[in-house]
């Protein structure tokens, strides 16, 4: 009895998490339905002399799914490695996408289950540019910090999901991040 309240006590600080998005003012739009989206791999994320492997895997696939969950399945696509912005631009033309999604990891730490010294978190840029013009429509950043201090997650990715989705509802005009 007392592990199942331990247990649901645990399921309740992990799923504490904060998070918000700074949004540039200067470029915020909304995409439409129609139109290909093309999502640049980012770099893997790092903290002083910490590489996180994976870490831009994670980026990407939590903005697959949240792209997919307002938009068709086949309108959204990623790179398979890390690109430089040409070859991202000439990749996204290539695929036919309209629109291209640059992220960039500038802050991500994923502690070890052991570790009880903070939280986890991350934060990623996320640039919407249209392959046409090359202009920028959208510029944000996600900020993602669990607010535990104890390791009650198992990885710092498990923090995208509710962000990514928000972000994604916003961009294609299917509600508003607040």
């Amino acid at each position: 009895m007392q592990r199942r309240y331990l247990s649901l006590g645990l399921l309740g600080l992990a799923s504490c998490n904060a998070w918000q998005v700074t949004q540039d003012p200067a470029a915020a739009g909304v995409i439409p339905r129609r139109g290909d989206i093309y999502v640049v791999r980012p770099v893997d994320g790092r903290f002083r002399n910490t590489a996180y492997p994976g870490s831009g895997d994670a980026v990407v696939r939590a903005l697959l799914d949240g792209l997919r969950l307002h938009l068709p399945f086949d309108r959204v696509t990623a790179g398979f490695v890390p690109e430089e912005p040409q070859a991202a631009l000439a990749s996204a033309r290539l695929r036919r996408a309209a629109y291209m999604i640059t992220p960039g990891i500038t802050y991500w730490v994923d502690r070890p289950a052991h570790a009880a010294f903070g939280p986890d978190g991350m934060a990623v840029q996320l640039d919407l540019a249209s392959i046409a013009t090359g202009a920028s429509i959208d510029r944000r950043t996600i900020s993602v910090r669990s607010r535990t201090m104890i390791a009650t997650t198992a990885h710092a990715w498990e923090l995208l999901p509710e962000p990514i989705a928000a972000y994604a509802a916003s961009i294609t005009g299917q509600s508003d991040l607040t």
